[in-house]
C-alpha cells in the first residue's frame, strides 16, 4: 500500500485538533510572539531593577506587590507556550507517521522558530530568578521571613541597603528632587526621609531665612496654584471666606481683604510675627471660647487692694488695708487738720491693675523670637 493510501482521512478524530495547531493563524493569535514576552520580562527586570534603586523602606511592599506577580504570570504564559510547542510536536509526529512532507505543513516554521525563542526566554527568567544578584535574593528571603521573624526586618533591609550599587545611590548627578520639589546637584551620600512634616505644619526655626520646603508666616497672598498642597489642607472653605481672618482666598495679593474671592488665585497665609502658639482648649476649660487660629491679645492677672477710711480721730486713715497694700512702719506722725471736725470720716484709696493694663486670670511668659515658618 503507498503512503498516500494511508493518509488520515478529515474524517478522524483527531483531523480537526491537528489542524488548528498547525495552523498558522491559530499560532499567531495564540501565540503573538516570543519578542513580545521578552519585552515584558524585561520590563520586570526594569521594575526589580527600581525596586534595588529603593534601597530600604518600601522595598517588602515592592517584591511582593509588584515583581513576585509579575513573574508568577511570565512563568505562567512561558509554561503555555511550551504546552502549544508541545503539542505541535505532537502532531508533527504523527503526521511524519503518515508520511506527509514536513516542508509543506503550514505554520510549521513558525513553531520552530518558536521554540528557538524559547530557549532565549527560559535564559531571560533564569537571569532574572536565578542569576539575579544578591540583593535581589536578599529582597526575596525578607519577603518569605516577614510573617516569620518581624525583629529580622531591620537587620534585613540593613543588608539590602549594602548590597544597592554604588551608582543607584544619590551621590552625583542632577535633578533630584529634594523636600518641597526643589533641585540640586548631590556632592556625597544625602538621607531623605519619606514620611516628613505634614503640609501645613507650623514650626519656629532659629534661623535667618526658612528651610526648603517651608515659607515664612507673615500673613501674605501666595498662589495657590503653586502651592497647591497648602490650599488643599489650608484654605479655609467657601462659607468662611468671606470673614476668615487667614487661609482665605483673593484676587488680589495686594489688597487681599477687599478682594476676597471663593475663586481667587491666591491665598492669605496666617502672620505669625510677635505672637507664640498655644494649644486649643478642646474643651478643657482652661482657655474657654477660642476657635482655632483666633488670636489672643496680651494680659495679666488683675491685682486689687484697698485702704479703708476711718472715724476715729486716734486711727491714720490707712489703717484698714488688704490685698496689695501694706502698712510701712515708722511713717510720718498723724497729722490732724484743725478745720476739719473729728467726726469727719476720710476716703479710703484703692488700688486696680485693670485700670491700666490688659488683664486676664494667667500670666504671659517669657518668651524668645523665632522665624515662624509654615509647611507646604
Amino acid at each position: 500500500m503507498s503512503s498516500s493510501a494511508s493518509l488520515p482521512s478529515p474524517d478522524d478524530d483527531y483531523a480537526a485538533p491537528l489542524d488548528a495547531y498547525l495552523n498558522k493563524a491559530f499560532w499567531d493569535a495564540a501565540l503573538t510572539s516570543a519578542g513580545t514576552r521578552i519585552r515584558a520580562l524585561e520590563a520586570v527586570k526594569a521594575d526589580w531593577e527600581e525596586l534595588i534603586s529603593t534601597g530600604t523602606g518600601q522595598a517588602l511592599a515592592v517584591i511582593q506587590a509588584n515583581v513576585e506577580p509579575q513573574l508568577v504570570a511570565l512563568t505562567a504564559v512561558i509554561d503555555q507556550l511550551k504546552a502549544d510547542v508541545s503539542a505541535a510536536e505532537d502532531a508533527i509526529a504523527v503526521i511524519n507517521a503518515g508520511g506527509i512532507n514536513m516542508s509543506s505543513v503550514v505554520g510549521l516554521s513558525a513553531a520552530l522558530a518558536l521554540k528557538a525563542d524559547l530557549t532565549y526566554v527560559d535564559a531571560a527568567i533564569a537571569g532574572l530568578k536565578g542569576d539575579a544578584p544578591a540583593a535581589y535574593d536578599t529582597l526575596v528571603e525578607i519577603a518569605a521571613k516577614l510573617s516569620e521573624d518581624d525583629t529580622a526586618i531591620t537587620g534585613l533591609l540593613a543588608s539590602i541597603a549594602e548590597k544597592v550599587p554604588v551608582t543607584r545611590k544619590l551621590i552625583g548627578g542632577t535633578g533630584v528632587k529634594l523636600n518641597g520639589g526643589a533641585e540640586a546637584n548631590l556632592a556625597g551620600d544625602v538621607t531623605i526621609t519619606v514620611a516628613g512634616v505634614p503640609t501645613g505644619a507650623v514650626m519656629g526655626f532659629d534661623l535667618p531665612a526658612p528651610p526648603i520646603g517651608w515659607i515664612v508666616g507673615v500673613g501674605s497672598a501666595i498662589n495657590r496654584h503653586t502651592y497647591a498642597d497648602l490650599d488643599a489642607v489650608k484654605y479655609c472653605g467657601d462659607a468662611l471666606n468671606a470673614t476668615a481672618t487667614a487661609w482665605y482666598r483673593c484676587t488680589d495679593p495686594a489688597n487681599p481683604n477687599t478682594t476676597r474671592s471663593v475663586t481667587g488665585d491666591y491665598l492669605v497665609t496666617r502672620d505669625l510675627r510677635g505672637v507664640f502658639p498655644r494649644f486649643l482648649d478642646s474643651g478643657r476649660g482652661l482657655d474657654s471660647g477660642r476657635v482655632l487660629g483666633s488670636q489672643q491679645g496680651d494680659a495679666i492677672r488683675n491685682i486689687t487692694g484697698s485702704i479703708g477710711g476711718t472715724s476715729n480721730d486716734a486711727s491714720p486713715p490707712w489703717a484698714n488695708y488688704s490685698g496689695a497694700f501694706a502698712v510701712i512702719p515708722g511713717a510720718r506722725p498723724r497729722y490732724v487738720p484743725t478745720n476739719v471736725a473729728a467726726s469727719t470720716d476720710f476716703n479710703g484709696i484703692g488700688f486696680d491693675a485693670s485700670l491700666v493694663v490688659p488683664i486676664a486670670a494667667e500670666n504671659r511668659p517669657v518668651n524668645i523670637a523665632l522665624l515662624g515658618c509654615i509647611k507646604y
